[in-house]
């Protein structure tokens, strides 16, 4: 194993979620402002089910 980290170029990007009563909405963006995701995501999980 080698004990130097390699240096690689990461991405920014940003995620945001957005939370609802019935659906949750998610998206990420890049440092462009450009949308590389947008998704709502139906809210099917109770909290009594959390357990």
């Amino acid at each position: 194993m080698h004990d130097e980290l390699a240096e690689v170029a990461v991405p920014e990007i940003w995620a945001g979620v957005d939370i609802g009563k019935t659906h949750h909405h998610a998206v990420v963006i890049n440092a462009q402002g450009e949308r590389l995701l947008s998704r709502r995501i139906l809210k099917t999980m109770r909290p009594s089910s959390w357990r």
